[in-house]
């Protein structure tokens, strides 16, 4: 898992193109960030590209859709939940 979250800061720090989406379930990084529940990943991904906050995958759910769905504990997912709650408009 170090060597994920490594190459990811690598690439997120280096200005690497994050947002693509996968041809399936149009999910971004973020989204597969959140469905894992990786805060660190998802940290990295929120300040590389915070425009990943508001994608929609092909269901309609952003990353903090899928992260809510997945978690069983909210206290113990407060900070993945935080960085990718929506800002208010």
């Amino acid at each position: 898992n170090q060597i994920r979250f490594d190459a990811v800061k690598v690439l997120g720090d280096g200005g690497a193109k994050v947002d693509p989406v996968e041809k399936h379930f149009q999910n971004n990084a973020l989204h597969w960030a959140a469905d894992r529940g990786n805060e660190g990943i998802t940290e990295i991904l929120c300040k590389a590209a915070p425009q990943l906050l508001d994608t929609q995958n092909i269901n309609g759910d952003t990353p903090f859709d899928i992260a809510t769905k997945k978690t069983r504990d909210p206290k113990s997912s407060k900070n993945l939940l935080s960085m990718l709650e929506p800002a208010e408009s």
